[in-house]
């Protein structure tokens, strides 16, 4: 256990995950709630990048195992003109859902509300170290220099003061601790109105002509809608339909009766229960800032997107896996002030990129686009309209539903703790992902004897990655240069195939999986480059 103390404010994934992550090294951790309702069920993707980042945190098998999907599920999603329609085009395991050879994970669909339950368990069984203060509304920041003050009101309505050596704000997009430190979010707010319906209908499965989906976007002049389904999970009792670019008048008449406006859309008389309508905005937004002082800015407090892709969670998911190994390095001594500097410069990057994207799916295309009269009719005018618009699905979605080189090649080489080199950077594709060991890129996905994925060998600390027959003198260098420094440190030898892969016989690992330095040759002066890395030189 640390002396250092966290207050981390905000209880959704974000703000869970990274209380959990601190608290799981040994830091006391303050979690500040202020408990209040969200969409009734905010449905989870998450991606295989995210999942690698759970399986290092010891959440994976626990997320999976609260929501597991059975054989004969599919991962699809498809485009239909209805429910007893035609289907027009099929993205076969979108997503990222299948394992690919760049992975040892694949997405994991999740509730977010139900993520959140599984790192709070796991606080509440093992970490006592971390404090849930469920109710509690931080109402200013009083102090941001050598410490982190508060002001915060309990469920009772009774004011404290507290002070902690850090404080991160995970609290949305209304971000109370943004707003107290002057940083404004920049971009296109509001650009749209949504609607999602969350209903259950268990005899849909029964009546509909299609074949089994995780989502399916109708092609329809009777609606804008998309909707997520399938049987195999445990949570299968609901549907969850969402329709794209209200009006408000169109808004006023789906809540004045939800059920009549879901029978029309499905086509069928069939009994259903509508258990929620919420409402929400689409934002093109992200912060002009991530942090000050001893402050700092996670999840939706500093990005904000349409759900198109499925990126808005996991990119919370990666500023949390950014942000704790740094404050706890430096809390532990072995990171210095450079390594916090770079938490900005490498996950605001992130975030204009995935919002870009993000907005760019959402512009490219809804379900009713699509549509021209006829395209449902049977016979070749209709099968020719069908095709014209499966020729356009295509074209536009294909970078939405299949992104790997957005998932997996997001880049870190403006970062001041990356020691780039000389090779030349991969073209930055969304659909296409080169894996590249190169400084500022997440190392490639490799077995270690052929058997244990890598990142499995990784320890949260500094590691020496080596290809093939490299100098025990140089390992011992390596090794007692960290041991002086005070800095967890592994050395994780490969064989010579891997050099193909990686282009380097050295590689310096973060505990995030990002390459910090990679050569050749062993370094002239191990403890100066121990010292770049971890932001201490």
């Amino acid at each position: 256990m640390t002396d250092v103390a966290f207050a981390v404010v905000g209880g959704g994934p974000v703000g869970t995950l990274l209380a959990y992550d601190l608290g799981r090294r040994g830091h006391r951790v303050t979690l500040l709630d202020d408990s209040k309702p969200s969409l009734t069920r905010k449905a989870g993707s998450v991606n295989i990048r995210s999942m690698e980042h759970l399986r290092r945190f010891g959440l994976a098998e626990k997320a999976q195992e609260a929501f597991p999907r059975v054989e004969g599920h599919s991962l699809d999603i498809v485009f239909a003109t209805g429910f007893a329609g035609y289907e027009i085009q099929r993205f076969e395991r979108a997503l990222g859902w299948a394992h690919t050879p760049y992975s040892n994970e694949m997405t994991q669909m999740i509730p977010q509300k139900t993520l959140c339950k599984v790192a709070r368990r796991e606080i509440e069984k093992r970490l006592p170290n971390v404090l849930l203060l469920d109710g509690a509304r931080v109402t200013g920041l009083v102090r941001n220099d050598g410490v982190v003050e508060i002001a915060w009101q309990d469920q009772a309505g009774e004011a404290h003061q507290e002070v902690f050596d850090y404080l991160i704000g995970c609290d949305g997009g209304a971000s109370t601790i943004r707003k107290q430190l002057g940083l404004k979010l920049e971009g296109q707010g509001s650009t749209a109105r949504n609607l999602r319906i969350l209903f259950a209908a268990p005899w849909l499965y029964e009546r509909t002509t299609l074949r089994l989906s995780q989502q399916v976007w109708l092609v329809s002049d009777k609606t804008n809608a998309s909707f997520s389904w399938g049987r195999g999970y445990n949570d299968n009792d609901w549907i969850g339909m969402t329709v794209w670019k209200v009006t408000p008048e169109l808004e006023a008449e789906i809540r004045a009766n939800p059920e009549a406006y879901v029978r029309e859309v499905l086509g069928f008389d069939l009994p259903l229960d509508v258990i929620s309508v919420d409402g929400w905005d689409t934002h093109n937004l992200v912060a002009d800032g991530f942090r000050r002082n001893r402050v700092f800015l996670a999840g939706d407090a500093v990005h904000l997107n349409p759900p198109t892709g499925g990126l808005g969670l996991n990119t919370g998911i990666g500023d949390v896996a950014d942000l704790g190994w740094k404050l706890s390095a430096v809390a532990e001594g072995w990171g210095g002030p450079a390594l916090l500097d770079s938490y900005e410069a490498e996950r605001r990057a992130a975030a204009l990129r995935v919002v870009g994207q993000a907005n760019h799916n959402y512009r490219s295309g809804a379900p009713a686009d699509y549509y021209e009269p006829g395209i449902d009719l049977a016979g070749p005018e209709g099968e020719a309209k069908r095709a014209r618009a499966k020729e356009r699905i295509i074209r536009e979605k294909q970078d939405e539903f299949y992104s790997p080189g957005l998932v997996l090649g997001t880049s870190y080489e403006s970062s001041p703790v990356i020691l780039s080199d000389e090779e030349a950077a991969p073209e930055a594709t969304v659909v296409e992902y080169r894996p590249t060991a190169r400084p500022g890129h997440r190392l490639p996905h490799s077995l270690v004897d052929g058997r244990e994925p890598i990142f499995g060998a990784l320890i949260e600390g500094i590691n020496l990655v080596t290809v093939g027959d490299c100098d025990p003198v140089e390992i011992a260098r390596a090794t007692a240069a960290a041991k002086a420094l005070n800095t967890p440190f592994r050395h994780v030898a490969l064989g010579e195939e891997a050099h193909a892969l990686y282009l380097g016989r050295f590689l310096l690992v973060r505990p995030d999986h990002y390459v910090a330095w990679r050569s050749e040759a062993p370094a002239e002066d191990w403890t100066r480059l121990l010292l770049a890395v971890t932001g201490r030189g």
